[in-house]
């Protein structure tokens, strides 16, 4: 298999995944757990971080809630950081752009 059948798998996998764990996990520490490597693999859609919130309010036990909400807070983080950085090609596009002129003209009266 190349990368690209490699890739197309991998998202049917993961929405086969997705309705398995919202309807079959038992407990909210359970459905946060699966629903958070959900997330992970890169399937972090609004819906998912929503119910992934909804899972770890759900757990009973104060520090495990605790830990859950935190990580869950991590992956969110990582999210926007990665969505915050500008595109590889955004960043050569800065680079090849030239500079402002500071007012003087060096080649003036050559």
């Amino acid at each position: 298999m190349d990368n690209d059948q490699l890739v197309a798998l991998r998202e049917k996998i993961l929405q086969d995944i997705v309705p398995l764990v919202l309807d079959n996990a038992q407990n909210g520490a359970d459905r946060f757990d699966l629903l958070l490597r959900i997330i992970q693999a890169g399937n972090a859609s609004g819906e998912l971080y929503s119910r992934a919130y909804e899972s770890a309010k759900s757990i009973e036990e104060g520090s495990d809630r605790l830990e859950a909400l935190l990580s869950l807070l991590d992956e969110i983080d990582l999210d926007v950081n990665q969505n915050a950085q500008p595109s590889e090609a955004t960043q050569n596009q800065e680079v090849a752009q030239p500079q402002e002129s500071t007012g003087e003209n060096f080649n003036q009266g050559l």
